[in-house]
């Protein structure tokens, strides 16, 4: 995007100014919205806060917003970058700590990202906790670019900044527990390689290869991916609450199996609960094709072992 559609971004949409009571409804919003993430388990950060005060002014507060604050949801959800002049004082009075660097010092946004206020919110965020990231961009005279890599879903958004040659997914945490799990996976080699992190956010590296959807029509291979990824959940001790198979990436370039997305990982896992929910989804995978669904079982079973035993 040129230099003159960044500005038109940046001016238009402006929101108009809110009003005190405007204020001190989205300061009550706010101060709601950390309490139900603690109550929920999950981590109290900004792009947090804001889908669960989003969710408030569709639902808690649904009657009190749309009667007296109409303007305020629009704030929530479709803001651009200039939510940050506005929501400053407001997240403050809330005991939200706001960023006060802009993410365009580091980086050259595109417009998805420009018309997304929480997602300019966040990357002001990293950038801020984060000087050794900030001092790799901050005095590049071409920024690397930043995107949106997956819109909506439970994160809200998963950002992606292109470095050259090097391309690392930026993305908030949900939940206490992913900083720890995705470093122990990371250092295990079963996972992406961590740049950067906190409580609050990971900056890893972007893996690109196969999803097991993309190799549904080979199930031999796919069987042995499979299996392969197990071997190593199994020995980290470690599953997921969802579909292992949403989770695997294959490079057939270097035959590497790289497990993604730890949000909902947990420790300390039964391996055989492990191995049925895997049969479960290969029958789900294969329910019109059972040479197929024969063949991915014995190809996973080669590789990890015997899973015809495990009970259906």
């Amino acid at each position: 995007m040129s230099e003159a559609g960044a500005q038109t971004s940046r001016e238009g949409l402006r929101p108009p100014p809110l009003d005190q009571k405007a204020q001190d409804f989205l300061v009550r919003v706010f101060r709601k919205a950390q309490a139900d993430l603690g109550i929920a388990g999950k981590r109290p950060n900004l792009v947090n806060i804001f889908d669960q005060a989003s969710h408030l002014t569709k639902g808690f507060y649904r009657n009190e917003a749309s009667r007296d604050y109409p303007f305020t949801q629009a704030l929530l959800d479709k803001s651009n970058e200039n939510i940050l002049e506005w929501l400053t004082p407001i997240g403050e009075r809330a005991g939200i700590r706001m960023p006060s660097t802009s993410f365009r010092n580091f980086v050259n946004p595109d417009e998805q990202i420009a018309m997304n206020g929480v997602a300019c919110l966040f990357l002001s965020q990293v950038f801020e906790e984060s000087p050794d990231l900030a001092a790799q961009y901050k005095d590049k005279e071409v920024k690397p670019k930043a995107y949106i890599l997956h819109p909506g879903g439970q994160r809200r958004f998963v950002l992606a900044i292109a470095d050259g040659e090097r391309k690392m997914v930026v993305k908030p945490i949900r939940y206490p527990t992913e900083e720890a799990v995705a470093r122990e996976a990371s250092d295990a080699g079963i996972g992406p390689k961590i740049y950067h992190s906190s409580p609050d956010w990971l900056a890893e590296e972007l893996v690109e290869g196969q999803s097991l959807e993309d190799l549904r029509g080979n199930s031999l291979l796919l069987g042995n991916v499979l299996g392969k990824a197990h071997i190593s959940l199994t020995r980290q001790a470690l599953g997921f609450e969802d579909d292992v198979l949403n989770h695997i990436r294959y490079d057939q370039k270097n035959r590497r199996v790289t497990l993604i997305d730890w949000e909902n990982a947990r420790q300390t896992v039964d391996p055989d609960e492990e191995l049925k929910a895997t049969k479960r989804s290969l029958k789900d995978l294969y329910s019109e094709d059972k040479d197929s669904l024969k063949t991915a079982m014995d190809s996973f079973k080669t590789t990890y072992g015997e899973i015809g035993e495990v009970a259906a």
